[in-house]
């Protein structure tokens, strides 16, 4: 197996060939992105589907490694820009994000990999020592916490926390802390739910990447609990309806080729329509349904930049189009004022063309200077893109090139960046459209 997460970032080996979990040789950002296991999902997949032991012993090998290099590694090399002043054994496998996709995938090895020859009960031991330790810490950090706004400060960090808080407890239902540790989940859920999403079904960052990746984690949560016969998202109003919403807009930023257009810091991509089918099973929503309908093929592959889309890790029963009534949606162009984004569209057909305007506020950390910019398809093929995101946010391209508005569809006002409009010690100047 092949153990490359993205980009630039390939990982270092200690004498007895283990993993060394503090090494990061090419000094990528990406070995942050190494500890959230998210790598480890098509190894679970791949048993799950061909039930070969290789995919088991390949998964045991390196949680043994990780395991015992959890409280000791130290001297990490970091990226060029990295904070100097902060515990990085310690963020690097408890902060919100890494916590929940670790939960999410180790969680799932316990499932799966159960009935694995290969899967010895030291390796189950491990697994959920882990699963334990990292809900409980994230549990005490947010059980008393009762505004909403501090229950956003890390945005879809968070998200994944819950996603995966949400999971531990589903899978270990006969343990006392699990109805708490469900319940946090689901109340750090609803209200990412109703203050992330517009009502337009938009995503206050405004990068269709971080908006898929939010759905991503409740419906992971959502397919765990409804397995087990429990109402979560999807059986209750509004949040149901704010799923639809959030689907919906993806949808609505369809290109014609299938790609959804590239808003800020997100990646070229066409896995909107595994959200999109998964929840739909439950949501018989009939406009998703005919988009999916439009978009499945017997072979498609969801794929991000340019790759297949191995993160799309949301489990679901079944495979192909979802029943159900399906119509097609009778608006071409639509308005999306809470978002900030407009689309004008000629037609459903593949050579259409599309326009899609973003002129909106995100919040959060993938945000380029880029409002007022936007992605074109004329007769079905690409005539001005956004370059989206790289591999890794160290590569040099991205400050250097992609987070600038030189590279966008934009107005430069006096040949500069919107985000030097801000002069030191004074409030940024916007601009408004």
């Amino acid at each position: 197996t092949d153990l490359v997460h993205a980009g630039d970032f390939r990982p270092g080996r200690l004498a007895n060939g283990d993993i060394n979990w503090a090494a990061n040789p090419t000094r990528s950002m990406s070995w942050a992105g190494f500890h959230y296991w998210s790598w480890s999902n098509p190894l679970m997949r791949a048993y799950a589907l061909t039930g070969d032991e290789r995919y088991p012993a390949e998964f045991a090998l390196h949680l043994k490694s990780y395991f015992e290099q959890l409280d000791t590694f130290q001297d990490v090399e970091l990226w060029d820009g990295a904070p100097q002043d902060r515990d990085w054994n310690d963020w690097i496998t408890h902060n919100d994000l890494s916590a929940g996709i670790k939960m999410a995938a180790f969680g799932e090895a316990v499932m799966v990999f159960r009935g694995a020859a290969v899967w010895s009960a030291d390796d189950l031991r491990r697994a959920t020592l882990i699963l334990l330790r990292l809900a409980r810490r994230l549990y005490d950090t947010y059980s008393d916490t009762r505004l909403a706004a501090d229950l956003l400060r890390t945005l879809n960090f968070l998200t994944s926390g819950a996603a995966g808080l949400g999971t531990v407890a589903a899978i270990f239902p006969e343990c006392a802390w699990s109805a708490n540790w469900l319940g946090l989940a689901q109340r750090i859920l609803e209200v990412h739910l109703a203050e992330l999403y517009y009502p337009d079904g938009g995503h206050r960052e405004l990068c269709t990447q971080y908006h898929k990746a939010g759905l991503r984690d409740m419906l992971f949560l959502e397919q765990i609990l409804a397995r087990q016969g429990t109402g979560f998202l999807l059986t209750r109003e509004p949040y149901r309806r704010q799923v639809v919403e959030a689907l919906r807009f993806l949808t609505r930023v369809r290109m014609p080729d299938g790609t959804t257009s590239v808003l800020n810091s997100a990646a070229a991509s066409d896995d909107w329509l595994v959200f999109c089918a998964v929840a739909n099973r439950q949501l018989h929503d009939p406009e998703l349904a005919w988009h999916i309908e439009q978009c499945f093929a017997p072979d498609y592959v969801p794929r991000q930049k340019g790759r297949p889309a191995l993160c799309v890790r949301i489990l679901g029963d079944g495979d192909g189009l979802p029943d159900g009534e399906s119509r097609k949606p009778q608006e071409l162009s639509v308005y999306l004022p809470d978002s900030g984004v407009a689309v004008l569209r000629d037609g459903w057909d593949r050579w259409g063309s599309t326009m899609v305007i973003d002129y909106g506020r995100p919040v959060g950390g993938h945000a380029y200077p880029a409002r007022g910019s936007f992605s074109l398809y004329l007769r079905g093929r690409p005539a001005c893109l956004s370059p989206g995101s790289p591999h890794a946010y160290t590569d040099p391209d991205y400050l250097g090139w992609m987070h600038t508005s030189r590279s966008q569809n934009a107005v430069l006002i006096d040949d500069t960046d919107q985000e030097q409009w801000e002069q030191p010690g004074l409030r940024r100047v916007h601009g408004e459209i």
